[in-house]
């Protein structure tokens, strides 16, 4: 597990560890886990309880976590377990929640750039291995790989011998074998990965918008949204009173933001 997280973590994701320690979260092992992948217990971390009851029906303990690093934490809403047999009667385990905020889960302010090798495609990587091997065994039998393999070694063995024509026919195979993996493998390795946003980018972008509809409150001489004021507050920018600001001052703003 610890060789999953650290692959994810350093791609720049937050993975979630949903886990049945047969431990309390304090005991060494675990405890040295977490440490060492800079992720803690979120259940506990939400508004709805500090203390989170036994999960397990034969136990004192709890034994089941959802585990997270500071982002995931940062995003959270509610989190909390239920009581014994709610949700899955079936379980002698109790089920665990947590409430995400979205825009605060995948708004990219802790954003780590992906090494270029990682975009491509690795063999340690299971799940991509696995599309590899399904996309370029379609091609195999669409192409007719094996049975015209099969033909060129049946007319070598009758002969005892290779001709020209058939050293022909085995290369142009040998080319159409390459292809198709190559093809394979630049399918599966561009299905998970798109551009790389610059962060510095959005931001200035984000600030450009702040300008802009603090002009467009001024101009209409309506109050600061909840959605501006959300906005200031993401950005760190202190808002000036409304009736303190000229037109002129807000345009000024807005080209000064534009400019960066």
């Amino acid at each position: 597990m610890s060789s999953i997280l650290e692959e994810w973590m350093g791609r720049g994701f937050h993975p979630m560890v949903m886990i049945d320690s047969n431990s309390d979260i304090n005991e060494s092992k675990l405890k040295d886990f977490n440490d060492l992948h800079g992720i803690s217990d979120l259940i506990t971390a939400g508004r709805d309880l500090t203390t989170a009851p036994t999960t397990y029906a034969r136990g004192k303990q709890r034994i089941d976590f959802i585990l997270g690093d500071e982002h995931i934490k940062r995003a959270i809403v509610h989190s909390g377990s239920l009581e014994l047999h709610d949700g899955l009667k079936a379980s002698d385990h109790t089920m665990q929640y947590l409430d995400l905020d979205e825009k605060l889960l995948f708004r990219d302010d802790s954003f780590t750039p992906m090494p270029g090798y990682y975009r491509e495609f690795k063999l340690y990587d299971t799940k991509r291995k696995t599309q590899f091997i399904e996309h370029l065994q379609e091609a195999y039998e669409r192409q007719r790989i094996a049975e015209r393999v099969d033909e060129i070694a049946l007319k070598m063995e009758e002969k005892n011998c290779a001709n020209d024509e058939d050293i022909d026919a085995y290369n142009k195979l040998d080319e159409k074998i390459v292809e198709l993996i190559r093809s394979a493998a630049a399918k599966v390795g561009r299905v998970d990965f798109g551009y790389q946003r610059s962060p510095d980018l959005c931001i200035a972008g984000k600030r450009i918008r702040m300008h802009k509809t603090i002009m467009s409150c001024i101009k209409n001489n309506i109050k600061y949204t909840e959605k501006l004021k959300s906005l200031a507050e993401e950005l760190e920018y202190d808002l000036p009173r409304q009736e303190s600001i000229t037109m002129k001052q807000a345009y000024t703003a807005v080209q000064f933001a534009c400019s960066l």
